[in-house]
């Protein structure tokens, strides 16, 4: 699992690290961390069929793990649904993001938040289903020139992350790892893709709505976000999150599940968005490949490795607040979890070879 380009990865961690400036305690602990054996994450197309294998058959495993009762819904909302008792570990980390859906999204948590929560996906898997192997990422960049046919869409029954969904039945997938895996949010069934090569045509808000979302999500905006904004953590997450940009064109061309839509039994009171998107298991891939954009980043400058800044209150449309409006949050601010896990500081996801993470990107 390891590759030839470790020692160097490591070198080039550790030499931003002792450039950065200390910002307390907790830095100095994550930069003495007894990290020594880093966990490499790969791309998916790396794997081979018995690793695929493994990760799909860990989560279809937590999808059949017990619902926790120390869940507890933080953010209340009539339009969405209440905690279902009858469901799974899996489904509950679900519920978290639906819940904590508008402290989490264009506010300064974004990154930091979705770091802790990809990390807690896997750890997850290695604790209650005994995964062995590494938190595979999605790099869709490589998809672009034919997403809807990648190889990405495999059919095999143990090793394929299934294609998309049959629309004479609303969508719901019917090959792939994961066809016969159980989701509760916001109602049981399975899970629903619905390829949409042009997602935006009447969101009128948008700046380019006849725009194909493969265009956003071209390597050459990835680089653009990794090489720019040295020092800006606003301006690094605006280039990652706002509209039509790479993060949220991954979801939206995937529709179903990780689009929010809701399945029409769900009813004409089903309200959409970026709720339950983890119900199908490709957030975890989009969002660790999220997560090594930032990570990328922030090796360029040991300006970039610390940088943080972000607001409280979620923004959608406001460019002079991109990623949230004051109260501005502190690095050592708490994250939400919904009473499932205790609550880590942003401080805390900063540094991926941390005791706490301990891992890289290949």
């Amino acid at each position: 699992m390891r590759t030839v380009s470790l020692l160097s990865l490591l070198a080039s961690c550790a030499a931003l690290v002792s450039a950065a400036p200390s910002a307390d305690s907790e830095l100095s602990s994550a930069q003495s961390s007894s990290c020594r054996n880093p966990e490499v994450r790969r791309e998916w197309r790396t794997f081979s069929k018995k690793e695929k294998a493994a990760y799909i058959s860990a989560v279809n495993c937590l999808a059949k793990r017990p619902h926790s009762k120390f869940l507890k819904a933080s953010y209340p909302r009539s339009d969405l649904p209440a905690i279902n008792t009858d469901s799974s570990f899996y489904d509950d980390m679900t519920y978290i993001h639906m819940d904590l859906t508008n402290q989490i999204h264009y506010t300064g948590f974004f990154l930091p938040w979705h770091r802790w929560y990809t990390h807690q996906h896997v750890t997850q898997l290695r604790k209650q289903c005994g995964y062995k192997g590494v938190m595979p990422y999605w790099d869709w960049s490589k998809d672009t020139a034919s997403f809807n046919t990648s190889a990405m869409w495999d059919a095999d029954a143990t090793s394929g992350l299934g294609g998309f969904g049959d629309p004479d039945n609303d969508y719901y997938i019917n090959n792939g790892g994961f066809k016969d895996m159980e989701v509760t949010y916001p109602i049981k069934r399975k899970i629903r893709r619905q390829y949409t090569p042009y997602p935006y045509l009447t969101w009128w808000w948008v700046p380019r709505p006849e725009e194909a979302a493969v265009v956003g999500m071209e390597q050459s905006f990835v680089d653009a976000a990794i090489n720019g904004y040295e020092g800006d953590f606003i301006g690094f997450q605006n280039a990652t999150e706002k509209a039509q940009a790479f993060h949220a064109n991954v979801h939206m061309i995937m529709g179903g599940d990780l689009a929010g839509t809701c399945p029409t039994a769900a009813g004409s009171t089903c309200q959409g968005g970026s709720t339950w998107t983890p119900s199908d298991p490709m957030f975890f891939l989009h969002h660790a490949n999220i997560d090594r954009i930032w990570w990328l980043w922030q090796r360029k400058s040991p300006k970039n490795f610390y940088a943080f800044k972000g607001g409280s209150n979620m923004t959608y449309t406001d460019p002079a607040f991109p990623n949230g409006y004051p109260p501005w949050l502190s690095i050592t601010d708490k994250m939400p979890t919904d009473g499932l896990f205790s609550q880590p500081t942003i401080l805390s996801t900063m540094n991926t070879l941390s005791s706490d993470y301990c891992y890289v990107y290949a």
